[in-house]
């Protein structure tokens, strides 16, 4: 049955630094100890893998993925880039001056949202490799990061920083519905403290009830 599970890894509520996951596998970093990992693969329902991005163990700031494809930094190793390719339809490196892709995109099976920095060739490579029908740039004059957004096909949960008209926008291009809330007792780096996927979700350890419960209803997810 799905439902929330808390979780820190190496003593910390920012799981999502750590990890990644989608329906069919979680990533994780190496050295997370295994009782930390069992509650991915519980809750989650899926195979744990155990990897790096660019020699890190910050495995969730440098992947943009979604279902089907995967966007890795320039800093990211031939090895690495080999390995995740065993588990996406495409990996591609995005050579970009950034590298933290996580922080700066997030995506779903029907669309993206982007900070706003990219270029324009940068946006197109983005829209091509993920296989998105839509996309939209963060508002630039607000320099929000895709790190206060989390997004699947079942919903998405956004930053209270996020107004009414970024909602819309977000619903347009994820074609699925969200609400705002918050992670780790009110932290609106909501990507950082939430590793989710249709069968469950995996939150920071200090994230309280009625942030979870706001989680469930937004995702779809029966509490365990």
């Amino acid at each position: 049955m799905v439902g929330t599970s808390r979780n820190f890894i190496f003593n910390s509520e920012l799981i999502g630094a750590f990890s990644f996951a989608n329906n069919k596998y979680c990533f994780i970093c190496k050295g997370a100890e295994q009782k930390y990992k069992r509650i991915f693969e519980e809750t989650l329902e899926i195979e744990v893998k155990e990897i790096t991005i660019s020699e890190s163990s910050l495995v969730g700031i440098f992947i943009a993925a979604n279902s089907r494809a995967a966007l890795l930094p320039w800093s990211a190793t031939e090895e690495e880039i080999d390995v995740l390719k065993s588990y996406f339809d495409e990996v591609a490196v995005l050579r970009t001056k950034f590298n933290a892709l996580g922080n700066l995109i997030s995506a779903n099976s029907k669309g993206a949202v982007l900070h706003a920095d990219f270029t324009e060739d940068e946006v197109n490579f983005i829209k091509d490799v993920l296989k998105v029908k839509s996309i939209a740039i963060l508002p630039a004059e607000n320099r929000k990061l895709a790190s206060f957004l989390v997004v699947n096909d079942k919903g998405f949960l956004a930053s209270p920083l996020f107004d009414e008209s970024a909602l819309k926008l977000f619903r347009e291009i994820f074609d699925t519905e969200g609400d705002i809330g918050t992670i780790n007792r009110g932290s609106s780096a909501i990507k950082l403290g939430l590793v989710i996927n249709e069968k469950g979700a995996v939150v920071g350890g200090l994230t309280t009830g009625a942030e979870i419960a706001k989680i469930e209803q937004v995702f779809g997810l029966a509490k365990k």
